[in-house]
């Protein structure tokens, strides 16, 4: 009869452990394929060029901080100005901003001279960066709030207005997802279980960090892996593939002390009918392109 040392035996052990480690592990992304597979959603498949599209970098130097605005604000010709629209600075706003619509700004002479800081949710810059370059190139001292509101109200600095309304400011629709992730500022972390490979082909480079059933460790692994994105010049969003964990999650990262962080309304499906819009308009605009031959007999 064979004997089974105990050394062998715990060796045994640790061989199993580790293979059903393995096991329980989520595949790779794209592991066993032997080619990408085609994204589809809503029955239309997304071209790469949709889905793996370049870093923008943000202009740092149009940003203040909100510690360095708060500074500002103490002077008596410093205007905050919020673009957002009538109805949400009505629902809640910064203590002593004004509205204006970003078009208006160029129109309205009480601001010339003034110091202008531009405020929003905190979580669509693109239109504020061109918006600001043409007012500084007009001679005007204009800032943009670093982080917005979202990153001013997680700081702890006061808000006016309908409190119970503020807790949809963290939320970022699909469509502004869709323009805003192409900015370096921006780290996707995809925080679902199951369908974990599912988000990530829409969002090839995001974090996997799932939350899991309980969320037991994720606290310990959001601080390992998401620390050096908690800075003021970087915005997290958190997608899973529907809404469930949001609330837990994001009473996690609040209270590990992160501020400017952002969740998908609607989750994958909702960012999915976004792209399945952006690649119809994609390829008509594809069709469009006429490619115009030189004429044989012209010079």
């Amino acid at each position: 009869m064979a004997r089974i040392y105990l050394g062998d035996y715990r060796k045994c052990i640790i061989v199993l452990g580790g293979v059903v480690l393995l096991a329980l592990l989520p595949p790779a992304a794209g592991a066993g394929d032997k080619a990408p597979r085609k994204v589809a959603a809503q029955g239309v498949t997304i071209p790469d060029v949709l889905l793996q599209r370049p870093k923008v970098a943000s202009e740092r130097g149009l940003y203040i901080a909100a510690e360095d605005a708060l500074e500002k604000m103490k002077r008596s010709d410093t205007i905050l100005v919020d673009v957002r629209s009538a109805e949400n600075f009505q629902r809640y706003r910064i203590p002593g901003a004004v509205h204006l619509p970003l078009y208006a700004l160029k129109s309205k002479p009480f601001l010339k001279g003034k110091c202008i800081i531009l405020v929003n949710e905190g979580c669509s810059y693109s239109a504020m960066e061109q918006e600001c370059r043409k007012l500084r190139d007009s001679s005007l001292e204009v800032w943009i709030l670093q982080g917005g509101m979202n990153y001013w109200y997680g700081a702890g600095y006061a808000l006016e207005g309908d409190m119970i309304a503020v807790r949809d400011l963290s939320r970022m629709s699909p469509q502004d997802a869709f323009n805003e992730v192409i900015y370096d500022r921006w780290v996707v972390v995809n925080i679902a279980d199951a369908d974990a490979a599912k988000v990530a082909r829409i969002f090839p480079t995001s974090i996997a960090l799932p939350f899991g059933r309980k969320g037991t460790f994720f606290a310990f692994t959001a601080k390992s892996r998401l620390s050096s994105y908690q800075d003021p010049n970087h915005s997290i969003l958190i997608v899973d593939e529907n809404t469930n964990h949001y609330a837990r999650v994001e009473h996690t990262l609040r209270e590990a002390g992160y501020k400017n962080i952002f969740f998908l309304e609607g989750g994958r499906p909702a960012y999915e009918d976004v792209l399945a819009k952006q690649a119809m308009i994609w390829r008509t605009d594809a069709k469009q392109t006429i490619t115009v031959k030189k004429c044989k007999n012209c010079s």
